[in-house]
């Protein structure tokens, strides 16, 4: 039995394709509607391959009761918003078997936060290379056909258990064993601080956002720090997370490599013009954003290791207001970072 806890886009949209595959899956979210939606009616996914009606079982997570009598898991998949990643494992760890491995689908660097509930030895990162959005109850959209999911352990307790986990979750959609899950991770993490806030404070989807100098600008410097930040902290993202130009050439202003990443961001995202983050994607629903554990939790790491990441701390302050209701999208909300 697989729990897939977290029914969001992502976590929805993955629990759809193992049901599809022919395994048991228990689907937990806090919201009513759509987890009685899923008990009646079913998931339904809608990709580009087609539509995928399925139909697993869904628990309310504030129904203890419900959680209490559902079956327990051999693995869990972990797809809340990072906010609640440590209230929602503790309300569900007295219910994992002893050597229930939780899987992180989630933005940030939460690994962590689950090792300090379960073990280091019962905790596995991971990084999704897809889309995912939720269209209503029951219902849940991707909209590219590429991607798959890297996984990988974060220290030695859990490397035996990982292939094992990878092969179950073949049967429905690729994956990727990372010898080094951390370099994924913050890698994941330099894409989403780049992405997430700047279209969430412009109000464009990517392909839109993409297309404005000043945005791939402040794109770019939010990104850098990442790197800076990461590298102080001991981990190499990949060579060419910043769409391919040298990283080296990026970090000391080199004119052809900012021309370079500036073509390589536009050209990237131009299939996906209306594509939204998850970020844009919540703040247009009123529901909470992950900025303070994104690009907040790259400044704290920053902070800790003495390199400072202005553009992220922008950032973060920027989206927090813009949720307030202090502010409204728009390219004026990246006045000065550019």
């Amino acid at each position: 039995m697989i729990w897939v806890v977290g029914a969001g886009g992502i976590g929805a949209g993955i629990a759809a394709r193992l049901v599809g595959a022919d395994k048991s899956v228990t689907v937990f979210d806090n919201w009513a509607e759509h987890v009685d939606r899923i008990g009646r009616h079913g998931l339904t996914l809608e990709h580009p391959g087609g539509v995928l009606h399925t139909r697993p079982a869904a628990i309310q997570l504030s129904d203890p009761a419900a959680v209490a009598a559902a079956p327990a898991p051999d693995l869990v998949l972990l797809a809340v918003k990072s906010d609640r990643t440590r209230d929602t494992l503790l309300q569900l760890v007295d219910r994992l078997p002893p050597r229930c491995p939780v899987v992180s689908l989630q933005n940030g660097l939460n690994e962590p936060v689950i090792a300090e509930v379960v073990g280091a030895s019962r905790t596995v990162g991971a990084v999704v290379r897809f889309d995912g959005a939720l269209l209503g109850p029951g219902r849940v959209a991707q909209q590219r056909s590429d991607g798959d999911l890297v996984i990988g352990a974060v220290d030695g307790a859990t490397a035996g258990v990982v292939p094992g986990i990878a092969d179950r979750l073949r049967a429905a959609l690729p994956v990727v064993v990372s010898a080094d899950i951390w370099v994924e991770l913050w890698s994941k993490l330099t894409r989403n601080c780049l992405l997430n806030p700047v279209s969430t404070l412009v109000g464009l989807g990517l392909g839109r956002m993409a297309a404005v100098p000043a945005v791939r600008t402040v794109c770019l410097r939010a990104g850098l720090e990442v790197v800076a930040v990461a590298r102080a902290t001991g981990v190499a993202t990949e060579p060419a997370i910043m769409y391919g130009p040298d990283v080296e050439r990026l970090l000391v202003g080199d004119p052809e490599a900012v021309r370079d990443f500036h073509a390589a961001f536009e050209r990237t995202y131009a299939r996906f013009p209306d594509l939204k983050p998850s970020m844009l994607q919540d703040a247009e629903k009123g529901r909470s954003v992950e900025v303070r554990w994104l690009n907040g939790a790259v400044v704290e790491a920053g902070a800790r290791a003495g390199i400072a990441a202005p553009v992220n701390l922008a950032l973060t302050e920027r989206v927090e207001e813009l949720v307030r209701g202090v502010r409204t999208p728009g390219v004026h909300n990246l006045e000065g970072l550019a």
